[in-house]
């Protein structure tokens, strides 16, 4: 996409944020053909769309070599190097070899759609698959080069989440996460399935530590609040304290984890701003490598004014905060240590912005006017932690809507859970004092979460939900809610169902004649009466595609002409309040994926990495 692709009246901006980052399972030690050590980096990059790629970079000089296996999705979630140099992947239901001292890749044959979650080397030199949703496991044996599908370990309602290690007596054992956590131990020979873990202890977990010992025998938590089990032959033993034995290295060429064969070791890895450093036998400090790679940028996810007259915002996967001044061009970009998050949505207040981060939940401050400090989240100066304890990630660590209250002294933050449960909790947070309000999902309604939120002229929030439950989880409520929540009491005082049947409440806005203006994916338009419950307007709306927006999807904006200015998928539409008569402004040619900010007579948006702009 080039400024040229766009149609007259549009303006391509640029990429914000040109750079990628590990996938989860981070950078592996290796050797190359010739016995140099190098990094292997399963780099997940925005070229077109996020998709993955092979990066080696050699650790004396940082020279870098980028394979592209062709696929068209990130892929699995982790990777895995085996002992003889082999690094396997899945994409686009592909099992996928890349042979380390050959550079080259192939497709080995079909595995299930859906996201590997894990990888482990069996004693039988057999590599398994464990694979979300539906926990199948599989097998590859490259020397034969048979890929078995064994099927599913447990049939379940809700997705699954298989973290796997082996014993030395070829048993498999497999957590399952989140909605009711489990310990299944499978023997590949004899198809022999066993749930270990007591159907009374099953309930939500999040843990997924799995992994085999020194000793031979597989160690396992399925939740952090919960003991630590043996697993050995295919039968279980819960321990009374932490395990007493050291972990097992995964493959023959790494003896722990960033440790090449000579005793030298990696201790950071920056893909972000392409850098690592390197501890060399010996060596009392680590030294600095740079390397590089192609990336045509990671998406947008959020837009916001700033106090100077800048636009700011945030990329994910990876977290990279961005600026951009719109008199010079200027765009400059920056991390948090690494975080492969995304901030979901700013908001101004006063001076400041504040800023709600997926997956933890966090509320960052952070001020334009201070240098921005790249460090991890809670150490960083600037932006700030206000608050962001552990608990918070199952109310509101998927962040969909934020607020600056027009009392200039609060901004709140609500969402969903990060994994695994429904219904969502609101974070008050006064600034002046410091005080942070969590209302719990009880609080609000117990099985939806935080959609959307809009302030009344008398300071009262109307609040839109949403059904559908955080990832691995089932909903349960059967659509969407918008309520009014008492200012003061932090009460419930009425709710509607404006749109029925539907999932969730898109987006929702306070127009200049005191009515609520929403959106419901994926093509309902609403405007609600919040003081006499009257919906006085309801209408599909399909001319502009359908609504579109990250995981905050913040689509509507009122313009200085006092118009709801609105941006869909395929165009950008202006609603004239009181009449609800709308209008096409303009099409870019590209798919709208977030917005919206208006300043200075434009109207800003994002279509993928791109930061957009039309005249009024």
């Amino acid at each position: 996409m080039t400024s040229s692709t766009l149609p007259t009246g549009f303006t391509n901006h640029g990429v914000p944020a040109p750079v990628g980052m590990s996938a989860w399972g981070g950078p592996v030690p290796a050797l190359d053909a010739n016995g140099r050590r190098i990094l292997v980096i399963k780099l997940w990059a925005g070229i077109g769309k996020q998709k993955a790629y092979y990066l080696l970079v050699d650790a004396e000089t940082g020279e870098s070599t980028q394979i592209d296996p062709e696929g068209s999705e990130p892929g699995a979630f982790s990777s895995f190097l085996t002992p003889d140099n082999k690094f396997y992947d899945t994409l686009d239901e592909q099992l996928i070899e890349l042979d380390v001292f050959t550079q080259t890749v192939q497709r080995v044959g079909p595995v299930p759609a859906g996201i590997t979650m894990s990888f482990t080397l069996g004693d039988d030199d057999l590599l398994y698959i464990g694979m979300y949703p539906n926990a199948e496991i599989l097998s590859f044996n490259p020397k034969t080069r048979e890929l078995i599908n064994y099927g599913p370990l447990a049939s379940e309602t809700w997705p699954q989440y298989p973290s796997l290690a082996m014993d030395d007596q070829k048993w498999i054992y497999a957590s399952i996460v989140h909605q009711r956590g489990n310990i299944i131990a499978f023997h590949p020979q004899t198809r022999e399935n066993r749930q270990l873990y007591p159907e009374e202890k099953r309930a939500y977990c999040d843990a997924r530590e799995i992994w085999r010992g020194t000793d031979g025998k597989v160690y396992c938590r399925p939740d952090k609040k919960s003991p630590w089990y043996r697993l050995y032959n295919g039968q279980i033993e819960e321990l009374p304290g932490n395990p007493e034995v050291d972990r097992q290295g995964h493959t023959a060429t790494v003896t722990s984890p960033g440790v090449w064969p000579d005793g030298s070791r990696f201790t950071t890895v920056d893909v972000s701003n392409r850098k690592a450093k390197i501890l060399d036998v010996g060596a009392q400090e680590p030294r600095e490598i740079t390397f590089d790679y192609s990336d045509a940028g990671v998406r947008i996810y959020s837009l916001v004014g700033g106090p100077d007259g800048n636009l700011y915002g945030a990329t994910g996967i990876p977290l990279r905060v961005f600026h951009y001044d719109p008199d010079t061009g200027d765009m400059q970009n920056w991390g948090l240590a690494g975080y492969g998050g995304h901030v979901n949505q700013w908001v101004r207040q006063g001076n400041k912005l504040y800023g709600g981060v997926y997956s933890s939940g966090s509320l960052l401050e952070y001020d334009p006017s201070q240098p921005f400090e790249d460090a991890e989240i809670g150490q960083s100066n600037n932006p700030k932690l206000l608050y962001g304890p552990p608990e918070v990630r199952d109310l509101y660590g998927r962040p969909h809507a934020m607020l600056a209250h027009p009392d200039g002294e609060h901004v709140l933050l609500g969402g969903n859970p990060a994994r695994g449960l429904v219904g969502g909790g609101l974070l008050i947070y006064n600034i002046p004092t410091g005080k942070a309000t969590v209302l719990d999902r009880e609080d609000l309604v117990n099985d939806q979460g935080v959609a959307a939120i809009t302030p009344l002229p008398n300071g009262d929030l109307v609040i839109g939900g949403t059904t559908r439950a955080a990832t691995g989880g089932t909903a349960t409520a059967k659509e969407a809610i918008v309520y009014r929540l008492d200012w003061t009491s932090k009460k419930i005082t009425a709710q509607w169902t404006p749109v029925p049947g539907l999932e969730v409440i898109s987006d929702l806005i306070t127009g200049p004649d005191g009515l609520i203006y929403g959106l419901a994916a994926p093509n309902q338009f609403f405007v609600l009466n919040a003081d006499t419950g009257e919906i006085v307007h309801k209408e599909e709306i399909t001319a502009y595609g359908p609504v579109t927006g990250m995981q905050a999807p913040r689509t509507m904006a009122i313009g200085p002409d006092g118009g709801i200015y609105i941006v869909f998928r395929d165009a950008i539409a202006r609603m004239e309040p009181g009449t609800f008569i709308h209008r096409e402004i303009g099409r870019p040619g590209e798919p709208i994926t977030a917005g919206i900010l208006i300043q200075n007579n434009r109207i800003y948006f994002a279509c993928g990495a791109h930061l957009c702009s039309c005249g009024l």
